[in-house]
């Protein structure tokens, strides 16, 4: 099945798609879903002209979502996968860490409007800061859907760490994604070491994000952020319920869930 999650009439095809054959019986019932779709890159437009990363990796997963509920069978669990570059505390120290989420109303970060922090960010800096700011939205959406979801139905936040050889990457310089592809995935127990605790492969990330979907011991946890299979406390700035009520609102308003005033 196919899902691009630029594109609103792709996901409201999928979703469609997928509730005729789930009626039909073709698929096993659905218990969960994991919101890991991502981008970090030049700007670029969704399909339908919204700023690229907060519009795949925000507002698609947050029309997925919305249109997929109704298909649940419960119990059923929900991962929506943000990061720790969201944090400002834990990019402290890092080497080569970009900047902070700088943010501001859901309308402008779809336009791709930053807030004044990102005032003289250059293009590298510009890149990077979409990218903490999609995920600090990723946390907004968690925290109010968590809030909202009926009897049977959780929602956690995950971060997957730094994952050196996945496909994140693919936007780099030719050296940097070298490094990135063959070098650093060979150098974890290193790099570990000497960078950032919070490093994995893919598939120990991909163990951890599972886990908040079949771990019985998960069953009722909802609302909540795990660093891997830690859960913590994410940013102090991500607990901002006024911020996220108006992501909410604004972001039905962005999908077309409901109509423009």
């Amino acid at each position: 099945m196919v899902l691009d999650l630029a594109s609103f009439d792709s996901i409201r095809s999928f979703s469609m798609q997928l509730k005729e054959r789930l009626l039909a019986g073709e698929l096993p019932p659905l218990h969960g879903l994991v919101c890991n779709a991502g981008t970090q890159g030049a700007r670029t437009l969704t399909k339908n002209g919204f700023e690229g990363t907060f519009g795949v990796n925000h507002l698609g997963h947050y029309l997925l979502v919305q249109l997929l509920l109704p298909l649940f069978s419960t119990p059923a669990r929900i991962a929506v996968v943000s990061s720790g570059v969201h944090d400002p505390a834990q990019l402290e120290g890092v080497p080569g860490a970009g900047p902070p989420p700088a943010w501001n109303s859901p309308f402008e970060l779809a336009k791709g409007v930053m807030g004044p922090e990102a005032a003289n960010d250059d293009e590298k800096a510009d890149r990077f800061r979409r990218y903490a700011t999609s995920k600090l939205a990723n946390l907004y959406f968690t925290y109010a859907l968590a809030a909202k979801l009926p009897k049977g139905i959780t929602v956690n936040a995950f971060d997957p760490g730094l994952m050196p050889g996945t496909g994140l990457a693919r936007e780099y310089t030719g050296f940097m994604k070298f490094l990135w592809d063959h070098i650093m995935p060979k150098m974890l127990p290193l790099l570990r070491l000497l960078i950032v605790k919070n490093i994995h492969s893919p598939e120990e990330s991909g163990a951890a994000l599972a886990r908040l979907i079949n771990d019985p011991q998960l069953a009722i946890v909802n609302g909540k952020y795990f660093e891997g299979t830690r859960q913590i406390a994410s940013s102090p700035e991500s607990y901002n319920k006024k911020r996220a009520d108006e992501l909410w609102d604004d972001s039905a308003v962005l999908t077309d869930i409901i109509s423009k005033k």
